[in-house]
This record gives structure tokens, C-alpha cells and sequence, in this order.
């Protein structure tokens, strides 16, 4: 009589493990919890099978790229910076307004800085009085042009000359029947593929935007506190460089020199930010270079 119970238990212990297994979700140890993509046998990627709703869904993740037009009212801010000096300015704008007068409604003058500086300004624009401006705008045309110069107040200075933009302005009227803006920043806009910059100095021009990445140029001041280019809104597509092998090189030596000078900046901040106030100084580092 034991030995039945016995197996009577058993039974219904194993009974008891199988719809436990039955039931329990048990994950695939091999299996991975990232969503991937069906590739085919030629090695292309297919879109997944959806069932009915496949057209609205495909919609919906593989977003229509809708090129903007070509833009009308749009401005730049250019950036100069001395990494090594740890000297920024990025308050210059150039750019054009679709309105009669925009030099002398939007431009602004420019005010002498104290040293140390590193800076931008217009000097003497045609539409403009005599004198140095901070902003300068232009009405709406296919082809202008906006000279420019960078100062420093050390003539030996390394410079990284950039610029953020465009900036596409859209205009609109308030209720009370104002003209504003709303602004975007693009880097697909069509004009961007009609801009480069000159450096008067040398001649070279550098197309402002290749493969939607903005360029910089970085310098010497060579001995002198000024140095002039020259921004161009030419009426045909500036040559992309980048299909040039000639050309491409002086584009590399300009980004190589470029994360040389910021890198600079990038080791004193993180230098810097290992200083700590309320620790005592290191006396034998300090004895040690008295010493030498």
C-alpha cells in the first residue's frame, strides 16, 4: 500500500514539472533581444513583411527626405577662436534679408574690444556709413558678397576661423501686421552649395559646406593683427573638393590643423577641471621648479 502511494506522488509530481515547463516563458539563451533586419541571399537588407497595413507602415518608418527651397532670408555667425589662448568670439553674423533697406534696418555697428581679444568685423561696407560693423546684411539677390576681417591682439596667434548656419529665416505677421521671423538652422538648404570663403591673403577659397559637414579654416596670424577674407554667394555650385584628390588634401591639412588647435583647448580644460580649491598645493612640484 506504501509503494503505491508512493508512486501515486511521484506520478503527480511529474505531472506537475511538465505544465510548469509548459507554461513558464523560457527565453533563448542564443537569442538576441536586438531587432534585426532581414537580409536577403544577395546580401541587400529587405524591408520586413508588415501583412496588410505594409504600405502605411513602411510610410511611416522610412520617412520622404522633402528638399527645402532655396532660401530667401538666411544668415550666418561666424566663430573665431584663439584654442591656445582660450579666446572665443561668435557674434558676427553676415547674411540677407527678402526686404528693401535690410543693410540698414538689420546691420549693427561694431565696438572695440579689450585685449586680450581675438575678433570679427565688417569694415566700411558699400551699403553702409562709413565705420566697423558686427552685422551686416544685404537685400535678396542670387550673388554677393561680405569681406570680413579676423583681429588679434597677439600677432603670433593660431586662429580657427568657422561658422554656425545657416540660419534660415521664414517670415510671418503678427496681429498687429509686424513682419517677424522664425529661424531654423539647415545644413541642406540649395544656397549652401553656392557659398565658399576667400582668404585675401593667399587666395584660396574653401567651399563653406562639403557632404553636409561644415568646414573651418585654421591660420597664423603670420606677425599681424588683422587678417581679411572674403564670404561669397557665387551665381553657380561652388566645386565640391571632395571629389578632387589635389584638393582634397589641402582640406585634410585645414581639419588636421583644426583638432590640433582644439585639442590644445580640450587638454587645459581637462586640466583645469582637475584643479581642486580645497587641497593643499603640491609644495614639492613647487620647490622642485624653484629650484630649476
Amino acid at each position: 500500500m506504501k509503494q503505491l502511494i508512493f508512486s501515486i506522488i511521484i506520478l503527480f509530481g511529474i505531472i506537475g514539472c511538465d505544465s510548469a515547463d509548459n507554461t513558464s516563458p523560457v527565453e533563448n539563451p542564443t537569442a538576441s533581444t536586438t531587432p534585426v533586419e532581414n537580409e536577403s541571399s544577395n546580401g541587400k537588407v529587405d524591408v520586413p513583411s508588415i501583412g496588410e497595413n505594409n504600405s502605411t507602415q513602411i510610410e511611416n518608418t522610412y520617412k520622404t527626405f522633402v528638399p527645402e527651397a532655396r532660401a530667401k532670408s538666411w544668415y550666418v555667425r561666424l566663430v573665431a577662436e584663439a584654442p591656445e589662448r582660450k579666446l572665443i568670439t561668435y557674434s558676427t553674423q553676415l547674411g540677407m534679408i527678402d526686404e528693401a533697406n535690410a543693410a540698414q534696418e538689420y546691420s549693427l555697428s561694431h565696438y572695440a574690444p579689450f585685449a586680450p581679444y581675438v575678433d570679427i568685423k565688417f569694415v566700411d561696407p558699400v551699403e553702409l556709413d562709413s565705420g566697423d560693423y558686427k552685422s551686416y546684411f544685404k537685400d535678396y539677390s542670387e550673388e554677393a558678397s561680405w569681406t570680413f576681417t579676423v583681429r588679434s591682439d597677439d600677432p603670433n596667434a593660431n586662429i580657427v576661423l568657422s561658422w554656425r548656419g545657416i540660419y534660415v529665416a521664414v517670415p510671418y505677421d503678427t496681429d498687429a501686421g509686424e513682419r517677424r521671423y522664425k529661424e531654423y538652422i539647415s545644413r541642406r538648404n540649395p544656397i549652401l552649395k553656392y557659398m565658399q570663403i576667400v582668404d585675401e591673403s593667399t587666395g584660396e577659397s574653401t567651399p563653406v559646406i562639403i557632404d553636409h559637414e561644415l568646414q573651418s579654416i585654421a591660420f597664423n596670424m603670420n606677425g599681424n593683427t588683422e587678417r581679411t577674407f572674403r564670404w561669397e554667394l557665387l551665381p553657380n555650385e561652388v566645386e565640391q573638393v571632395s571629389t578632387i584628390a589635389v584638393k582634397n588634401k589641402s582640406v585634410n591639412r585645414q581639419r588636421s590643423a583644426v583638432r590640433a588647435l582644439r585639442s590644445v583647448r580640450k587638454v587645459q580644460k581637462t586640466k583645469a577641471a582637475k584643479f581642486d580649491m580645497f587641497l593643499p598645493p603640491d609644495i614639492t612640484q613647487a620647490v622642485g621648479s624653484t629650484n630649476e
